[in-house]
């Protein structure tokens, strides 16, 4: 439950901050300050980056380990009371919430105007980011080997495409503007990983990581019993796209 800010150059510690009993996500950092959204409590908050001391904290309804977007001074996350949240960075305002289909875990990703977010209700959707409008929202196939289709994963966006892994073992691409599949793939495993999109001669790529983790079937209890067939994976996947799109 404690923030670090170290040294670039050797590590040395600068300063530490105790921020919550639990966090899973990861600070987002923006002009001079950074953004933590907390486990346990929930919470979201702003710490000035150079010297960790806390700008403003927020309380939230639920947990939530959706690490924080950071665009045109809005601060947005998801959170595991099924809804994306968007804040004044400034101050923590809520500018406004909109549902989704059930909790988000993954952070959201932003491109012209639009944010992306997948959620464990199967669904991946884009909202307004000025006005938290719903332009779109699309539903996983699942099951497949990895479970129901949740959404774990960050999306990736990039030409129009939205990119995503899913628990349902598969990657998925969407048409950014409809929402409509473009195709997915069947990794054989569940994929929590976010991909990432890039190019290289003139070529541009998808790729990501598909697997549970070796730890899972280790747990014990109910959440093993239901997972312990699963292929753990732990395969990237590359996939080259086609020039016209």
């Amino acid at each position: 439950g404690h923030a670090f800010a170290l040294s670039a150059k050797n590590g040395h510690k600068i300063w530490q901050r105790r921020i919550a009993s639990l966090n899973a996500s990861t600070p987002t950092y923006s002009d001079g300050r950074l953004y933590i959204v907390n486990l346990e409590p929930g919470q979201v908050m702003s710490l000035d980056a150079k010297t960790g001391k806390q700008i403003w904290k927020k309380s939230l309804p639920c947990r939530s380990e959706s690490s924080p977007l950071v665009v045109h001074e809005t601060v947005y996350f998801g959170c595991e009371d099924s809804n994306l949240h968007a804040l004044k960075a400034k101050n923590g305002k809520t500018l406004w919430t909109t549902g989704v289909s059930g909790a988000i875990k993954g952070a959201p990703a932003y491109d012209n105007g639009t944010i992306y977010v997948g959620d464990y209700g199967g669904a991946m959707t884009a909202i307004r980011a000025k006005t938290g409008e719903v332009r779109w929202s699309t539903q996983a196939l699942g099951p497949g080997l990895g479970q129901a289709g949740s959404f774990y994963s960050t999306p990736a966006v990039a030409y129009g495409r939205v990119y995503a892994g899913n628990n349902d073992s598969r990657v998925y691409s969407f048409d950014a503007d409809t929402g409509d599949k473009l195709w997915t793939f069947q990794t054989g495993s569940g994929v929590v990983g976010q991909p990432v999109t890039w190019e290289m001669d003139g070529e541009q790529y998808v790729s990501v990581i598909s697997g549970w983790g070796g730890a899972v079937p280790l747990w014990g209890g109910e959440v093993a019993k239901k997972v312990n067939y699963l292929n753990q994976g732990g395969t990237i996947w590359t996939f080259k796209l086609p020039k016209e799109m």
